[in-house]
């Protein structure tokens, strides 16, 4: 949408100047009292007064018309404007800001004439004004009597036609007539370009206007030149320019946004809304603008969470400036619905769609484009909603006016057409027909432009879908394999942390899951393989790709050193907030009621710090020429994780689909490669809980998730006497996902490399139960991993100097600091003691460093981490489900310093482990659920096991939940112990096998043998 002298938002179409409201060049004229008291009157607030005042304040400056009747004219329209933008928009101040503007065209008339180039002037404030309150018919009627004027009174070359040219090409872009608007804009550029002594900002722009018009043409490379080259224009007029350049910059944003690269147009929408909270007194309506924008790339990105205050703040903002029954305000509220239509929402998304649509239809009229948008998201809602016979009407409405509007080729058509046949393709035989030519037609638009990709990527998923459903699997795999390029040329580019590009990536995981699903259905296990690791793990590689890395590097200064002081502020309130919100709960001096509300105050805080945090990551990753070019480069294929395997050992690759699962499983030896379509039979249908038939994510997440959950069961110590259903659930799980034809193999296998995925990340393979006893008792020893091609990234490291020595970690005094923040764990103190003791004894040549009590501090750590073969840290783990894997950490013990940043709080957080310096053969991290956190699909879970994996550790030994002292002290000393015996022997370790043994010495305890005890512990990374 385009404000004059305001903003755009993307989804509308308001950009550059119409005329000039107010705003005159100063005058000699003197300013009489009575307009001294409007305005005092609208600095203090007080609009009655000033619309009381206004009249004789009129009357004072037309009195003024025989010195200076220009001036006069032009303080008048001052006035109406201070008056329309001072007083909050009521009707009140609309009838007295436009008699004053009929006053000065009166006044004008007078003195020049009805044909006189300064009466044009009042013709061109006219019209802004009617386009401010959303009458654009008449805001072209005035601007084109205006033109009509200066065309016949003017220099062909005079700058005053070029600022008509614009005003209308502004209008009729509003209105959808593209084609009538860029030769009138173009006309006006040349003009400006023409013309000494003019205003530079008038030719910024007008390019701004030009530019904004290409792009709604689809001529995106003529947009974003211009555009380019007006923000280096724009910048080098300094602050002055600052107003327009915030526009410029939102507009190529928005340019950006449509050519799915998300980087870049958050980048210039932060500029852009920075520029407009700084200035003097920001505009409600400009600002709301700012934030829509800001947004509407949270959403895309995938950060509802962050999106919908923005979202919230821009409507309450385009209320204030625009007034309740302003067309723009329906884009404010429309882009909210949408985002609740994307988390779920309905019923509020159907409400603000009502409104929109109320408020368009009242507005503007049954043909207009803004109508247009919003009849297409209610299609969208609909039609996801479940209800695609009430989107049809509104898709198609909304496809005639688009139409018409811009042409049956513009990628706003094509876009409609995809959600069309979407709900076509719900229907009958006809409608599917119809659906298949609707895409075909809207493909043919989209592949002729660099705009929409996500919207041609759509189109592809829907016609292979179709495709599929009548039996032309060729056709579908050919319009996969095109979608999946799509996604692969994106995920660069769809933002910079790593928590977008793996939102990104899982939103589009269906791509990945139909291409496997149709090779292997036609018995191409290589193939599909190849589209499996090409989803899983994407953003690991992208961390081991850049682990030893300066990401800042390349970025320019001063931009650099503000992004680090940015940082380095966001940690330490983070701390501070973390600190506060840690001991609030023991503050028995406040009243309970009191103490509840700062609680509460106190989580908003940090969680406004912790977005912070996360925002200046996401930022320097945008800026990093360094981040955005690191990948894993091309997946494993099958012969290449054949090499990664020990003879015997056995990869076992799980594809959890929506309609159907399937294991691949292939052998570190000669044997072929085999899959299996994994299915639910009827035994153990009963016992999960399932119909019959193919193995779904949504059938294994009623069976894993939820609160009765099997994985819920295994995380609770048993109780004796209590009934227990969990072994017939594992039993019955275990045939579904090692299938009968496998389990030979599975039998005599010399160990398991188990890629899960989707709900079985959380799944302890050992703990299944193939009869008797469980996986652990008679199965291969297992190692996880998120794909093949990560244990590659990992093999590909160099080997770790054998002279490395232990670090244990272990019973930190969390009371150091005077006050506890969480218990002391004595039982850890007990565990390090038997690591070392195993390390003394089966190989005492390895050196040991131990920090306990109030040296177990974040400081002592870090500094004692680089060489270390071997880390073992047994301390609180901390994962907070509710605010995702940011605030995840390991509690060390907290500074005795009254005065301490965040790499000294106690608190070794996720975001710093990523920047540990960290070569290590194994990290076992014997604390609560530190292989817990965000589950992303294709990802895997966003743990602090991760963390260690990517900085430097080959394997990382972590919990699935919170963990038994006792139990865990004896399983991870009995680990270590036949490590310290392979290290003395000079032989490799088989990792997998000493965590199995341990395991099973913990079970042969009949007060330990139930999963709760053992199973938590998996390994991740190299055998």
């Amino acid at each position: 949408m385009i404000v004059p002298r305001r903003a755009v938002v993307w989804a509308a179409l308001v950009f550059g100047a119409v005329g000039t409201m107010g705003a005159q060049a100063p005058s000699a004229l003197p300013i009489p009292a009575e307009e001294a008291r409007v305005k005092d009157a609208l600095a203090a607030g007080k609009a009655d007064e000033a619309l009381a005042a206004l009249p004789s304040a009129l009357d004072a400056r037309e009195a003024q018309a025989s010195l200076d009747p220009a001036a006069a004219a032009g303080a008048i329209d001052d006035l109406g404007a201070a008056v329309f933008e001072g007083t909050g928009g009521s009707d009140a101040a609309i009838a007295a800001a436009e008699g004053a503007f009929r006053r000065a065209l009166a006044l004008r008339t007078r003195a020049f004439g009805e044909r006189g180039a300064e009466t044009a002037k009042s013709f061109s404030t006219l019209s802004t004004f009617a386009y401010l309150r959303g009458r654009w018919d008449d805001a072209e009627t005035w601007e084109r009597r205006a033109l009509e004027i200066r065309r016949e009174a003017l220099p062909a070359g005079d700058p005053g036609i070029a600022e008509s040219l614009d005003g209308i090409g502004v209008v009729l872009v509003r209105q959808g007539r593209l084609a009538d608007a860029e030769p009138l804009l173009t006309e006006s550029v040349r003009i400006y370009s023409g013309a000494t002594g003019v205003d530079p900002g008038k030719l910024l722009e007008a390019e701004n206007s030009l530019a904004e018009t290409y792009r709604q043409q689809d001529r995106l490379e003529d947009s974003e030149r211009t555009f380019r080259s007006a923000i280096a224009d724009a910048e080098k007029l300094g602050a002055p320019a600052a107003p327009l350049l915030a526009r410029l910059q939102n507009n190529l944003g928005g340019l950006l946004k449509d050519e799915g690269n998300l980087a870049g147009a958050e980048d210039l929408t932060r500029r852009s809304l920075a520029l407009r909270e700084a200035a003097a007194e920001p505009d409600p309506a400009d600002l709301s603008v700012g934030y829509l924008n800001l947004a509407e790339i949270y959403r895309l990105e995938g950060n509802a969470a962050e999106a919908e205050p923005l979202y919230l703040k821009s409507i309450e903002l385009a209320r204030k400036g625009l007034g309740p029954d302003h067309p723009d305000l329906a884009t404010h509220l429309g882009q909210l619905a949408v985002l609740y239509r994307d988390t779920g929402r309905i019923d509020d998304a159907r409400r603000l769609s009502d409104e929109a649509l109320a408020l368009l239809l009242r507005t503007l009229g049954p043909d207009h484009p803004l109508l247009a948008q919003a009849l297409h998201d209610r299609g969208v809602l609909d039609t996801g909603a479940g209800r695609p016979a009430a989107a049809l009407p509104r898709l198609r409405r909304a496809l005639a006016i688009r139409e018409k509007a811009f042409g049956r080729s513009n990628f706003e058509v094509a876009a409609t057409l995809t959600e069309l046949a979407r709900a076509e393709s719900a229907g009958d035989a006809a409608e599917k027909t119809r659906a298949s030519a609707n895409l075909a037609r809207a493909l043919s638009i989209l592949d002729a432009t660099s705009a929409y990709p996500e919207t041609a990527l759509d189109a592809r998923v829907l016609r292979a879908e179709l495709a599929r459903r009548r039996g032309d699997t060729e056709a579908a795999r050919a319009d996969l394999t095109a979608a999946a390029a799509i996604v692969e040329s994106l995920r660069p580019r769809a933002g910079g942390g790593e928590a977008t590009r793996a939102s990104f990536l899982a939103k589009h995981v269906e791509v990945y899951e139909g291409l496997v699903d149709l090779e292997l259905s036609r018995g191409g296990l290589a193939a599909a393989f190849a589209w499996s690791e090409r989803a899983r793990g994407r953003v690991l590689l992208d961390q081991l790709a850049s682990a030893r890395v300066d990401l800042r590097q390349g970025i320019p200064e001063p931009r650099r050193s503000e992004l680090k002081a940015r940082e380095t502020a966001a940690r330490a309130r983070l701390a501070e907030w973390q600190a506060r919100t840690a001991a609030l709960p023991s503050r028995d001096d406040l009243e309970p009621a009191v103490r509840q509300q700062r609680i509460e105050e106190a989580g908003r805080e940090l969680a406004k710090a912790a977005a912070e945090v996360r925002r200046v990551d996401e930022e320097s990753k945008n800026e990093s020429t360094l981040w955005r070019s690191s990948s894993g480069g091309d997946p494993v294929d099958v012969d290449g994780v054949r090499r990664l395997l020990a003879p015997g050992e056995r990869l076992y690759a799980y594809q959890i689909g929506t309609k159907g699962s399937w294991l691949i499983e292939i052998p570190g030896g000669a044997s072929p490669a085999v899959f299996r379509r994994l299915a639910v039979g009827p035994a153990a249908a009963k016992e999960l809980g399932l119909a019959a038939g193919p193995l779904t994510s949504a059938g294994l997440e009623k069976v894993l998730d939820g609160p009765a959950g099997l994985l819920a069961e295994l995380e609770r110590p048993p109780v004796p006497g209590f009934p227990d259903d969990t072994p017939k659930v594992l039993a019955a799980l275990f045939e579904v996902l090692v299938p009968d034809t496998s389990r030979a193999d599975w039998k005599s296998a010399n160990g398991a490399v188990v890629i899960p995925d989707g709900p079985l990340a959380r799944l302890p393979f050992e703990a299944l139960m193939p009869r008797p006893g469980y996986w652990i008792d008679g199965g291969p020893a297992v190692r996880y991993s998120v794909s093949a091609t990560v244990l590659r990234a990992l093999a590909g490291r160099p080997p770790v100097p054998s002279s490395g020595g232990l670090l244990s970690v272990a019973d930190p005094d969390y009371g150091a600091a005077g006050s506890s923040r969480w218990s002391r764990l004595p039982g850890t103190a007990r565990e390090s003691d038997l690591v070392a003791a195993a390390f003394r004894a089966k190989a005492p040549g390895v050196a040991l460093a131990l920090l306990r009590g109030a040296d177990a501090r974040e400081p002592a750590v870090r500094a004692a981490l680089p060489g270390k073969r071997f880390v073992h840290l047994a301390v609180h783990g901390l994962v907070d489900s509710g605010r995702g894997d940011l605030l995840a950490a390991l509690a060390l013990a907290p500074s005795r310093a009254a005065a301490h940043g965040p790499e000294d709080d106690g608190l070794l957080q996720l975001f710093e482990i990523y920047e540990l310096d960290l070569d290590s053969e194994v990290a076992v991290l014997s604390a609560c659920a530190t292989h817990a956190g965000t589950s992303v699909a294709g990802e895997g879970v966003f743990a602090l096991s991760r963390g260690f994996l990517a900085r430097g550790a080959r394997r990382v030994v972590a919990s699935q939940w919170a963990v038994d002292d006792a139990s865990t002290a004896t399983l991870v000393a009995s680990f270590f112990e036949s490590i310290a015996e392979s290290s003395v022997a000079g032989r490799a370790a088989d990792y997998p096998a000493a965590l199995a043994a341990a395991k099973r010495a913990v079970r042969s305890d009949p007060a330990t043998a139930a999963p709760f005890y053992w199973a938590p512990f998996v390994l991740t990374g190299l055998r």
